[in-house]
Order: structure tokens, then sequence, then C-alpha cells
């Protein structure tokens, strides 16, 4: 990590000397507290239902790399939209469909890259990088060259954890990444521009319409099912590293979220498609979600089938079909009647126009999680708005009242489901004890409780300490007690001895800087050996690291929260939220 360290800093600084990036753009390049990568496989159920492959994701949130990744594809987006083969969406490739009309005798195909992401060679995937970024000006900053400098740079140092051994991705870009949607994109776009839409491609005079939703291709080819088959093996000739796979038919095809189909004059038709494994997942309507968000859910897909299904009489089906798998979602027959005629009611044509951007705006909001309190929430912002409003400063700020929003409330899986898992841990017989002990070596083992549990002096409620600390931990969580009840919540990076030489110094001199010994002078508790320390919890980071003075500080103003320490008898006069932003 710290190789990658200093190649990061040496690359980042030339490119501030040189003023390409800007002070905001150089502090979030460099990540001061990285993470390892690390690695887990999600099931491919939609493959094998039984026995599914995996598809590799390496989670990098808070990566060395992830914020250079972000950088980089705020770049590349924009070259990706304008490819020849570019599909953003369901909606693109009906509109697509309906500017075609007719295709005669066309086969119709699908064709998949197997494995692309992990199958990118370094050297080519940076090439597509240059041939897009050179059609940038160049008075533009940062310059391309720096753009695919940190490329290289995040490609080649793609660390990942698994089964807490550090492994290094050679080839390809990982599957997780943030530029690697638009990085592949811009590969197989060069590849297209080279071999597919050149004349070096003997059958392009066969091909109606090639179109990309990144590794998955639709095509209409104009030739005979030989032909067609000579053409995969063309496409699957042209680099050792791509390989796609063929499915084609005369009649119908599968595509994205689509059924399409040809009649016998050739129009095309289109219909919803689900997957064999598909399982009736829709949102629950007794699960925990906005009202209004609920109800509006069966509009959103039965307008979805509207858009989709390019015959009245199948959309009727269809819509059936989905009121039928919302009412075993627990969703009122009202609600679903209303969402189909609502639907019904729009004209097709308009749901296939692309909506205008929203403009905007520099109106604030107001966002925090869902919960019961919701609606109460939003009644005490509107009705005392009028604070913000009659201060003469806040008010210039707040021009208008903040919209209010909410995001989805913590689930069981949040809390249950984790993409990094330790190695299996040996057991041994000689197991360390986990409590708070006196080291037995120091001249502070006098105030350090020996105890395994504390407890919370305003509910009675015993908590355990799941950790084992002595005078020499670190990065502890402590609790001061004074023989009186009163306690104070407080943290040390260092060792615990060195904090609690602190406190028994500032006891013996009087420093009102320190609430415990502000408390024994007010008290008149006299000697500085009656105070009692428990560390109740050692703060330590797994495998993958990150940010332990942050966590330290989150951790603290948890137990300062959790008992009370701010109220009577909890010395600590306030909390911290900011390791929480």
């Amino acid at each position: 990590m710290n190789t990658i360290r200093r190649e990061q800093e040496q690359l980042l600084n030339e490119a501030k000397s040189h003023n390409w990036i800007t002070k905001r753009e150089y502090e979030f390049l460099l990540c001061q507290h990285p993470r390892y990568s690390t690695f887990y496989m999600l099931p491919k159920v939609h493959k094998d239902l039984e026995n599914p492959p995996g598809r590799p994701i390496i989670s990098g949130n808070d990566s060395i790399t992830e914020p250079a990744s972000k950088f980089v594809d705020y770049f590349i987006k924009p070259f990706v939209a304008d490819l020849p083969s570019y599909i953003q969406d369901t909606t693109q490739v009906l509109k697509k469909i309906e500017q075609i009309g007719n295709i005669g005798s066309c086969i119709m195909a699908t064709m998949d890259v197997e494995s692309l992401y992990s199958n990118i060679v370094h050297n080519e995937g940076l090439e597509a990088l240059k041939h897009y970024l050179s059609s940038r000006p160049e008075h533009l900053m940062p310059p391309s060259d720096f753009i695919v400098q940190l490329t290289e740079w995040t490609l080649k140092n793609n660390i990942f954890l698994f089964q807490d051994i550090l492994y290094r991705q050679e080839k390809g870009t990982a599957m997780g990444a943030c530029f690697a949607p638009n990085y592949a994109n811009l590969f197989l776009g060069l590849w297209e521009e080279r071999y597919i839409f050149s004349h070096v491609n003997p059958f392009k005079d066969k091909i109606l319409w090639w179109g990309r939703y990144i590794d998955d291709v639709i095509l209409m080819f104009s030739g005979s099912e030989k032909e067609l088959v000579d053409f995969h093996v063309y496409v699957n000739s042209l680099n050792e590293n791509l390989k796609f796979s063929l499915d084609y038919d005369l009649h119908t095809i599968n595509f994205l979220d689509l059924r399409i189909s040809k009649d016998n004059e050739g129009f095309l038709h289109t219909s919803i498609f689900r997957k064999s494994t598909d399982r009736n997942t829709l949102l629950h309507a007794n699960s925990f979600h906005p009202p209004w968000l609920i109800d509006n859910i069966p509009f959103g897909q039965i307008q979805r089938l509207r858009r989709i299904c390019d015959s009245d009489q199948d959309f009727q089906y269809q819509s059936l079909d989905m009121q039928r798998r919302f009412q075993q979602r627990g969703y009122q027959t009202k609600t679903l009647v209303q969402a189909h005629n609502r639907a019904q009611s729009l004209e097709r044509k308009s749901l296939l126009q692309s909506r205008p951007n929203r403009v905007s705006t520099q109106k604030p909001y107001f966002v925090t999680h869902y919960s019961k309190e919701a609606v109460q929430i939003k009644h005490i912002i509107k009705k005392n708005w009028n604070i913000i409003e009659c201060d003469p400063t806040l008010r210039e700020i707040f021009t208008e009242p903040p919209g209010i929003s909410f995001r989805r409330a913590p689930t069981l899986k949040d809390r249950l489901v984790r993409s990094h898992l330790p190695a299996p841990k040996r057991e041994t017989w000689l197991r360390q004890p986990k409590g708070n002990f006196p080291c037995g070596n120091c001249n502070y083992c006098e105030n350090i409780a020996k105890t395994d549990k504390f407890m919370d002096v305003f509910s009675n409620k015993t908590y355990t300490i799941n950790s084992f600390i002595n005078c020499n931990s670190t990065h502890v969580v402590y609790r001061l007690e004074c023989t009186c009840g009163c306690f104070y919540i407080g943290l040390t990076k260092r060792r615990l001895r060195d904090r609690v030489a602190e406190h028994r110094y500032a006891i013996r001199t009087g420093n009102m800087n320190y609430p415990m010994a502000k408390h024994y002078i007010d008290a008149k508790h006299g000697s500085d050996s009656t105070l009692r320390v428990v560390g109740i919890e050692a703060v330590r980071l797994d495998a993958r690291g990150g940010d332990i003075i942050k966590r330290l500080k989150q951790r603290e103003t948890y137990w300062i929260y959790s008992l009370r320490a701010t109220s009577h008898r909890g010395l600590n006069e306030d909390f911290d939220l900011s390791p929480f932003l």
C-alpha cells in the first residue's frame, strides 16, 4: 500500500504543480485513510437456479482507487452516449424498433460478451480511452494524458482482499469500479469502429442494426443462417480475449426485458420478457416505506407495460398478470384498478418520447431516514420555518422552504450482510479473556477496574465488554467513574494508562478543563486514587483497514448517547456528530 500511495502522490503532485487539477480535486483524489477492496461473488440465478455460476464483484468503497475511478468516469462518460451502437435503456430499443418498422426476412439475434470486464487487456482499454479523449479541446483541464495516466494507475493498483489474503488484479477492470461500465463501453466502441462498422467487416452490408447495452448485443441480420454463423465466427476471431455467445431465431428473441417478435409480413412487435428463474419480488405492500411510494409502484409498473406492449390486447393480458402479482404482495384491488385505468389512458407514443432534463434549482432539501415520525417531521419543519425566515443571515441562505425527502431506513440485510467475510480463525486452547483488566505492571493499575461488564446508571442495564482491554490497550473508549456515581465517557488513541495519568494529574493540579477534575474539585472528593476507570470498548478495524480515529470518535459518540452521559450524573457536556458526516 505504501508503494501505491507514493505513486499516487507523485502523479497528483505533478498534476497540481502544472495546475491540471485544483486544490479541491487534489484533496478529493488523495484518499487519506483507504481501505482494501474486497472480493465476493453474486450467484447468477438467471443462468442456473440450482447450481448458479458466480459473478465476480470487487467492492472498492473507500479504497485508495475509488476517488480516481469516480474522477475518470466523469470525463469519459459523455463519449459513451455518442457511440453508434449505444443503447441507454429499454425505451431507446423500443424507439429504434419503431424507427426500423419492417425488417423483412432479416434474422433477429442477440450476442453476449463473455466476462467482458475481466478480459479487457490494460493496453487495449487505455488505447480506447486515448482514442476518444483525443477529441477533447486541448485547453480543457485536466489534460487527456493525465486522465489516461490516472486510469492506468487505477487499473494496475486494484488490490483486494479475499480470505484475508491480498491479491492484485493483473488483467481487466474490477466489476464494481465506478468507471468500469463506461470504460468497457469505450473499449468495445473502438473495437466496433474498427471491425463492425468499417469495411474490414465482410458482413457489414448484412447488418441492418447492431445495438449494444454494455456487453449485450442485439442484431438484425439480413443474410442467411449460415452467414450469421460465419459472422459469429468472424467476431470471435478478432480478439483472443473477446468471445461472444450467439442466440438467434427467425421469429422471436429476448433482449433486456423485451420479447421481440416478427410477424409474417416482417413487422416487429414487443412484449414484456421475464426469465424463467424470476420470482415475484415486488415490494410488499406492508413494507416499511412511505405510503405514497407504495401506492405509486403499481402505476409505475403498469405504465412500463403500456410502454413495452405494442398491442392493446397484449397490454390488457400483461396488466392482469401484473395485478395478480401485486395482489400476491398484499396490494388492494382498488389501488391496482386505478393504476391500470390511469396507465391505459396514456398514449403509448408519448411514453416513448424522451423527457426533458429537469432544470436544477438551488432549493434546499432536508433528507433523513424514513420513520414512523416522517409526517410529524414534515409538519414540524413547515410549522417552524418562520424561525429561519426571521433570522437575517439564514433567510439569505434559505430563500425558500426546503423540500423534504426520505431515504430508505436500514434493513435486516444492511445489518446482517457483509461484502467482506474474514477467514475462519483457528481456535487455540488458550483464549484471551474479554473484559477490562489491570496490567499488573504500572502505577495506574489501582484505578483500572477488573470487570467483564458495566452498568447504565439510569436504566440499570448491564453491558458486556466484548474485547480484551488493559492499561496498555490503545484506541479505547473508556468510562471514568467517581465514588458518588458521576461518570465521564472519553476516548484515547494512546495507551489507556497514559490517558488515566493525564486525568489523575488534572485532578491533583485542579485543571478545570477536565470535566472529572472539575467535578472532584467542586465536590471536594480529595485523592485521585479513588478514580475508577473501565475500558468499555477497544476499537479495532478489520483486515480492510480504514480511518480508525473516525471509527473511535463514532463509538465514543455512541456510548455518550447510549449511556446518557450528558444528563444528570453524566459529566460530558455534549457529543459530536461530525464523525458520522
